[in-house]
């Protein structure tokens, strides 16, 4: 086992500060996969049940694997091709992607190897100054996002919104979580119900664009020296949607525990009133599906996530 620097690949999520290759003989799953002979390979971690591997071919090229094993029917390898097309200069680049099952069982994507490290790993080397330059340089990239036109963005429509009003899909979303919720008697439903009711009234109208669905410090690979990010990873979410969406998933969580939200909304630009409102509003959505999810996976984290939903009903402002 030889050990090099860590870098990122261009679509898992890796972790650790080294990545230790290996030349022994390797899986099956990659002879299979790639037609050139595999001179090291090291598989990556990565998302649960999913499987990713870094591998060094005989031609020199350095490529990452990633085989969608945890949701083989979502459409994530298209969502990351369909970014690719609108957005090459941010995407990593893919050698092939591949639906057909016919190599593998599993729908898998390649990708060139990026050298680049995410956020995430440059920002415990940043100094204060560096870190706000860092956080505006986030914002901005997540603004360009936003302004590609949901006309273009159509490939990356979940299958299941397809034709809906924006309501309709985020209601379907809710319907198991809110059966689960008039059962748990911690939960106070009627004023959740209510609280959903007039986050649909808010969000009638929302502008619709090109969304990432995680655009976390783990996602945006990062030039230091030139405190820019240089590629966003993990279009495994993609989707057409209000961008408020995309703010929600980090403003309360990765941009308020580095203490960053002013910073990143330097770069992103100031948020309106009804942006604001949008923005509270997704917050507690996502706190809900969170709160399904651990009825169903995570009974652990249930109490948690009752103490949110708690929180997030209080009566009070817009951010």
């Amino acid at each position: 086992m030889e050990r090099i620097e860590r870098q990122r690949p261009g679509g898992a999520r890796v972790r650790g500060s080294r990545l230790g290759v290996c030349h022994s003989a390797p899986p099956q799953r990659l002879t299979r996969v790639f037609d050139t002979p595999i001179l090291a390979w090291q598989r990556l971690e990565t998302e649960p049940l999913d499987a990713a591997y870094y591998v060094l071919l005989a031609t020199g090229e350095e490529q990452v694997l990633w085989i969608n094993q945890r949701a083989p029917q979502e459409p994530k390898i298209g969502r990351c091709v369909a970014a690719a097309k609108l957005l090459p200069e941010l995407c990593p680049p893919i050698v092939r992607a591949d639906t057909t099952r016919t190599r593998l069982e599993y729908p898998y994507l390649i990708t060139r190897y990026l050298p680049s490290p995410t956020l995430a790993d440059a920002w415990p080397h940043l100094d204060e100054r560096a870190r706000a330059r860092a956080a505006e340089a986030w914002g901005r990239t997540l603004r360009a996002l936003h302004h590609v036109r949901a006309d273009l963005a159509g490939d990356l429509a979940y299958p299941e919104s397809e034709g809906r009003r924006l309501g309709d899909a985020l209601e379907a979303q809710w319907q198991r979580a809110l059966v689960h919720a008039v059962k748990d008697h911690m939960v106070d439903t009627p004023k959740l119900t209510r609280a959903l009711q007039r986050g649909l009234e808010t969000v009638e109208g929302a502008p619709i664009a090109l969304c990432h669905g995680s655009p976390n410090a783990d996602a945006l690979l990062f030039d230091p020296p030139r405190g820019r990010v240089v590629k966003v990873l993990n279009w495994f979410d993609a989707s057409r949607a209000d961008p408020m969406v995309d703010l929600a998933a980090i403003y309360f969580t990765d941009l308020a525990a580095r203490g960053v939200q002013k910073a990143f909304l330097r770069g992103y630009g100031p948020l309106s009133v009804w942006e604001r409102e949008r923005l509270t509003f997704y917050q507690l959505h996502l706190t809900l599906l969170g709160y399904a999810r651990a009825l169903t996976h995570l009974p652990h984290q249930i109490a948690r996530y009752r103490l949110q939903l708690a929180e997030r009903l209080k009566d009070r402002p817009p951010l």
